[in-house]
């Protein structure tokens, strides 16, 4: 009789589905670059790989590089094959505006135009372009506008952050960005506009006078009538720099300082002024533009009462205020 013994059966875990994932460890961004290039190691291969995401599809390659620093540089390469194969695909047209500079300087010129045509204001278009040159062009002039993403105004954010900016001027860069980048999508050089991160604004209540404070002000302005001023510009040495500032002085005051810039006096006028602005709730960049055809006298009969009532052109939407006469936006540029 014969006696089988029974094989004891070994199990053997293995791993190896898993040694074409990247090693996380090894992650590594290239500086300066679209944070989606990144290079990584496999435990299947002694080379670095590089991956990049391009038109939703995932695009990898072995750099053949155990080197790290000569992998980063197969990376780059890398990059730069893909995006010329992409301007390739693009029509000449598009071409040209596919950097972001190029893109923004085109917007300019579209926007001159409206400006000629009225529909926006020299200022509008004076702090677009000022906005550009000093922050957003170095940041982003020599990018590609597909490259403007969230994460890349994230990161410009962070930038005119150091600057101790304002919440309100933050906006007004983001706003700037999407404006270059809603121009690229009509020029066809992206299909979407990316998400843009958003700066939290906080309520900046303007001051008031309380009416006891209202009351002290128009007695000071009586006061003051016939007194004469002078504007001096005073140099001021601030550690290594000198900047010019703005005084105001009486006329008669001894051992003025700096340059004089203009002379006036204060009117009587002055307190009627500010009265004629508190009831009439005219701001005081509204009150030059002001004219008698803006004034028009009501009577209601049944009631017995008599009024004025004021019709002054527009001047919030900084669309530039102006009569309603075409001949008097003269006086205005």
């Amino acid at each position: 009789m014969t006696v089988r013994k029974k094989a004891k059966l070994s199990v053997v875990v293995s791993n190896d589905k898993h040694r074409t994932n990247p090693k996380a460890e090894t992650l590594h961004r290239i500086p300066n670059y679209p944070t989606k290039l990144v290079i990584y190691q496999l435990a299947a291969s002694p080379y670095w790989w590089v991956r990049y995401y391009h038109n939703k599809r995932i695009l990898r390659k072995s750099t053949k590089e155990t080197d790290k620093r000569k992998a980063i540089e197969f990376a780059k390469r890398f990059f730069e094959e893909i995006v010329t194969g992409n301007l390739a695909s693009l029509s000449t047209q598009q071409r040209n505006v596919s950097r972001f500079n190029d893109c923004a300087d085109a917007m300019l010129e579209a926007q001159r135009q409206r400006m000629e045509r009225g529909e926006i204001t020299r200022i509008t278009q004076d702090n677009d372009e000022w906005r550009l040159k000093k922050h957003i062009l170095p940041h982003f002039g020599s990018c590609l506008v597909a490259e403007v993403d969230y994460f890349a105004v994230e990161k410009f954010l962070a930038t005119l952050t150091k600057e101790k900016l304002s919440s309100a001027t933050l906006t007004a860069y983001i706003g700037l960005v999407r404006k270059v980048l809603s121009y690229a999508q009509l020029r066809g050089v992206i299909t979407a506009l990316p998400r843009l991160p958003k700066v939290k604004r906080e309520d900046e209540p303007r001051g008031w006078f309380k009416l006891d404070e209202y009351h002290r002000l128009v007695q000071r302005a009586r006061d003051m009538a016939g007194e004469e001023y002078e504007v001096r510009r005073v140099e001021v040495k601030e550690g290594d720099e000198t900047r010019a500032h703005l005084v105001t002085v009486k006329a008669n005051a001894k051992n003025k300082q700096g340059v004089q810039v203009r002379r006036f006096s204060i009117s009587k006028d002055l307190r009627n002024v500010i009265v004629f602005m508190v009831h009439s709730f005219v701001r005081p960049t509204d009150l030059k533009h002001l004219q008698h055809k803006h004034v028009a006298i009501i009577e209601d009969a049944e009631q017995r009462i008599k009024y004025l009532r004021l019709d002054l052109p527009k001047s919030k939407a900084h669309d530039g205020a102006y009569c309603h006469n075409e001949d008097c936006r003269q006086c205005l540029s």
